[in-house]
């Protein structure tokens, strides 16, 4: 047995010193805590009864002063060194709160929720749902500890306090009974052994989450039990992205004050203090999506020691919309330092409008998918007036709005186009004490579609206009049709064509002369009467309408099948084996050129027109091209020649012989002669028979 510091310290087994501080003062300590608790009691049902239209705040638990309440449904889960566990957190209710506290005294009955337990590597959580508004949300919550441990080999200080969950969007968990203990995560010892994401931070639960969400960690072990360069106070922020449940990461990455080997903010704030058994120690984290921003400030209730910090996200997480997400808060221990940390107190804070508006830019469409800002015009006959904007969620939030009847009007400036503001309705609000949420649909006529065409020198433009209302209504289509968006002016429309609307869709055809060539761009704008005057309640972004195309074939004649030609046009080569090329162009006059000569096993091809020009207008054209053989006369002579030349050596060996061989030929053509006259020889009575008839 060690003597440290008013506590003690037991040897165990291969050497390890474990030491367990008991405070040197324990009455003066639980009689304030005891005056706190009551004064903190206070304060907290104050603040509950004193809600405005502009916040609320949802308790979530209160142990208080012996109180035992739990004001939404929660799930827990406890880990090990990385090895879930339903061991912890453990709720000691006044009967046997008793245990908890005896490292102090054993007559204390104050009930807590105690996160982890007083041993080394252990971690424990709590969960929630809560429905975010989308403004200002703060976490408050007052925790302790009744003691704490300190491996021989480390400084000695309480590590690793508190954590802070904000924004997780569960999918392979939720809060409901079956998930209490059993939430699917992952915990930093799972990165062991390296300085990731934070130099100190102990065995904390990373959970699931279908998108990245925020974790605030006050770690009093910073500064008093370590500190390194960069390092200023007592706080870590990570933006944590954990979508399978057991491959986190952990965001900035390099950590913008430690560089590479770290990740997320560690260590940041001012202020520094240890806390000591017994204490209460409060914390509030407080979110800021109008600016992006955490900040967040940790006070010894007995000491009036505090750390804060503030901190800007930047580009480094979203803010969230409006809607559901889970919130938690944790605790944790390391291999190195403990403590029992526990929970007394939980409560969410947020600024909450008067009157929230969801905008409709169509039945069942929400106008956050609609370019540029949407904003309302909130009113009354009192002379009350205000103007919001709408935010990412799709709302129009004004803050401060007193009971009463108001006129909303809404409007949408586009950003784009030729930016003409469209009206898009109004309606009467009653406003009631408290908070208000109404719908708006848009409820002037709109612009469903707008198809234009280009046939036979005009552009027809197509438009197909919806109108919500029940009543038919007067109204005007502004179009503008150019060959240059840039040059239009929103004030001069091209033409403007008078229209009646039909409740429902209603379609319109018309006309605009397109006598030049190119493309042309197609704006249009819709204009109602409000009463006063006529109005744009939508416009059509610009529409290209290309040029209509036509076909230039070229069909070769005269080279051998299979050979390989090419034309150029207008700048354009294309090639074939085949007898015809085929582009496609618009309206004009064209400049072309073929392939000439082209030499075909020895023979070469000439185009009889190897260049020219050809006209499109509104039609089809063929072109012809005629090659001609032109080298075939030239390779016949040569041939001869080349025969000429292989002969005469044979003639010149004849030569001598030949009057012999005339001679001779000559002598057997008169013996064949005479031969022929002596077989036939004189006519003779012999040879003439006479028949005597008897």
């Amino acid at each position: 047995m060690h003597n440290v510091r008013g506590g003690f310290c037991e040897v165990f087994n291969k050497g390890f010193i474990d030491c367990w501080v008991v405070p040197v003062r324990p009455r003066l300590v639980i009689t304030v805590s005891v005056i706190l608790l009551v004064a903190v009691l206070l304060i907290v049902g104050a603040t509950a009864k004193a809600q405005t239209s502009q916040s609320y705040t949802q308790v979530i638990m209160n142990l208080l002063n012996g109180q035992q309440y739990f004001g939404v449904p929660h799930v827990y889960q406890g880990d090990g060194n990385g090895v879930p566990t339903g061991s912890w957190p453990l709720y000691y209710g006044p009967s046997v709160a008793s245990q908890y506290w005896s490292p102090i005294s054993t007559s204390i009955n104050q009930p807590v929720l105690d996160l982890t337990p007083l041993a080394y590597k252990k971690a424990g959580a709590m969960f929630w749902s809560e429905t975010y508004s989308g403004g200002v949300i703060n976490i408050t919550i007052i925790g302790t500890f009744s003691g704490w441990g300190s491996q021989w080999w480390c400084s000695g200080a309480p590590a690793h306090g508190f954590e802070i969950y904000l924004f997780l969007t569960p999918t392979r968990w939720g809060v409901s009974p079956k998930y209490n203990y059993s939430i699917s995560y992952i915990s930093t010892p799972a990165w062991e052994g390296t300085t990731y994401p934070s130099p100190t931070e102990g065995d904390v639960i990373l959970p699931q989450s279908s998108t990245p969400y925020i974790e605030v960690q006050w770690d009093p072990y910073w500064q008093i039990g370590y500190t390194q360069s960069g390092a200023t106070g007592q706080w870590n922020v990570w933006i944590v992205n954990n979508t399978n449940g057991n491959n986190p990461s952990v965001s900035p990455s390099p950590s913008p004050n430690f560089g590479s080997l770290y990740a997320g903010w560690g260590g940041i704030g001012i202020g520094a203090f240890q806390p000591y058994p017994g204490d209460l120690i409060k914390i509030t984290v407080i979110y800021d999506p109008s600016i992006n921003a955490l900040s967040g400030v940790v006070t010894d209730l007995n000491t009036k020691h505090s750390a804060s910090f503030t901190l800007y996200l930047g580009n480094y997480f979203t803010p969230p919309g409006s809607g559901n997400y889970v919130f938690g808060i944790g605790a944790s221990t390391s291999d190195c330092n403990t403590a029992d940390w526990a929970l007394l107190y939980v409560a969410v804070t947020q600024q909450l409008p008067s009157l929230a508006v969801q905008v409709f830019s169509a039945p069942n469409r929400l106008a956050t998918s609609v370019p540029g800002v949407v904003y309302g015009v909130l009113y009354n006959s009192s002379g009350f007036g205000e103007v919001a904007f709408m935010n990412s969620s799709g709302f129009l939030n004004f803050n401060g709005v007193p009971s009463g009847t108001y006129t909303l009007e809404v409007y949408h400036y586009p950003s784009t186009g030729l930016n003409l503001t469209e009206y898009w309705g109004s309606e009467t609000i009653d406003v009631q004490p408290g908070y208000n949420v109404v719908n708006f649909t848009r409820g002037e006529p709109w612009i469903y579609d707008l198809q234009p065409v280009r046939v036979n020198g005009q552009v027809v433009i197509n438009v197909t206009i919806d109108n919500p209302s029940s009543t038919t209504l007067g109204a005007y289509v502004h179009l503008w049709v150019t060959t240059n968006p840039s040059t239009a002016n929103p004030n001069q429309p091209t033409a403007t064509q008078p229209i009646t609307i039909h409740p429902g869709l209603n379609e319109y055809t018309f006309y605009y002369p397109a006598s030049q060539a190119g493309t042309y761009y197609v704006y249009a704008a819709l204009l109602t009467y409000n009463g006063t005057q006529y109005i744009v309640t939508d416009q059509w972004n610009w529409v290209t309408i290309q040029p209509p195309t036509y076909s230039v074939v070229f069909t070769e004649v005269g080279l051998p099948p299979g050979v390989a030609w090419n034309v150029t046009l207008s700048g354009v080569t294309e090639s074939s084996g085949n007898s015809s090329i085929i582009f496609t162009v618009s309206n004009g006059e064209y400049y072309y050129s073929v392939a000439s000569p082209i030499l075909v096993n020895g023979v070469e091809y000439i185009a009889t027109e190897p260049n020219g020009t050809v006209t499109i207008n509104n039609n089809n054209v063929t072109v012809t091209i005629h090659y001609m053989p032109v080298n075939t006369i030239t390779t016949i002579t040569s041939s001869m020649t080349k025969l000429a030349t292989n002969v005469k050596p044979m003639l010149n060996a004849v030569l001598p012989w030949l009057p012999w061989v005339v001679a001779i030929m000559l002598i057997i053509a008169i013996i064949a002669i005479l031969m022929r006259k002596r077989s036939r020889g004189p006519r003779s009575s012999e040879g003439t028979e006479t028949q005597v008839m008897p």
